[in-house]
């Protein structure tokens, strides 16, 4: 007698690989989709971030930050960017300095970007 190969086995092994792309496929979109909403979220972290008050320096710890910063951005009350400095190139256990002798007391904001993020911090300065 000779052995048959019927339909049934080879549908039923096809529906598993369809069921499993499925499913594969519908885990990847909804993983993106959130990735996608983190992209533009600010959030407000703890990272260290000291203050020279007689001088009117800020220090930024890198290694107290969870992601790799590419850019710093300090903003006034308004909205109006006054600092801009790019932070890539610099090694994650950097201590940045942050010159702020120049404002005028107030609020301000500083900015943390990520590839993934921006962390928000507000200070002010006083006399």
């Amino acid at each position: 007698m000779k052995p048959q190969i019927t339909c049934f086995n080879l549908n039923y092994c096809n529906m598993n690989k369809l069921l499993f792309c499925t499913i594969l496929f519908l885990f990847t979109s909804s993983f993106s989709i959130a990735q996608t909403d983190n992209l533009s979220s600010n959030t407000q972290e703890e990272f260290s971030f000291f203050k020279d008050d007689a001088n009117k320096i800020f220090f930024i710890d890198f290694e107290t930050i969870d992601v790799n910063l590419n850019e710093i951005v300090v903003k006034d009350e308004q909205g109006n960017v006054l600092i801009t400095d790019a932070v890539s190139d610099l090694p994650v256990n950097t201590i940045y300095e942050l010159d702020c002798s120049n404002f005028q007391d107030g609020e301000y904001v500083v900015e943390l970007h990520s590839y993934t993020a921006i962390l928000t911090k507000p200070f002010s300065l006083d006399k």
